[in-house]
């Protein structure tokens, strides 16, 4: 019975996190990132390379698609447009991680009014 409840508390978490990457991916695409420029100009010409470069020039399914297949076969969620070429989106999240679950670690505890087990459960990890 725990088993089964085990599993399927797993399987939900795996849809969730593939309906959040899913409509990210959408609404990231429908922010407005038209060229501005007129065409046969320096800049236009640069725009269209550069849209070609992270193949935002094909249609957004099979741009789906290949963010799909690579966060699938290589874990890869793609390269941070922000932070490009320095840090791999899996790179940023790598790096957030350890603190955010700290935070929420200690949130929990500290609701619980157990301040000894949550002082050390930080020091805990602050140490290892």
């Amino acid at each position: 019975d725990t088993l089964k409840y085990v599993v399927k508390r797993l399987l939900l978490m795996v849809l969730t996190f593939f309906i959040i990457m899913t409509m990210l991916f959408f609404l990231i695409r429908l922010l407005p990132n038209r060229v501005v420029a007129q065409p046969g100009s320096e800049s236009y010409i640069a725009e269209v390379a550069w849209r070609e470069a992270w193949g935002l020039d094909k249609p957004i399914i099979v741009q789906y698609g290949i963010f799909l297949k690579n966060l699938i076969t290589k874990f890869d969620w793609g390269t941070s447009f922000k932070s490009y070429p320095k840090y791999k989106v899996v790179d940023l999240v790598a790096m957030k991680l350890p603190p955010t679950i700290l935070v929420n670690l200690y949130s929990t505890l500290s609701s619980n009014n157990n301040l000894i087990s949550s002082i050390s459960l930080i020091i805990y990890f602050l140490t290892s």
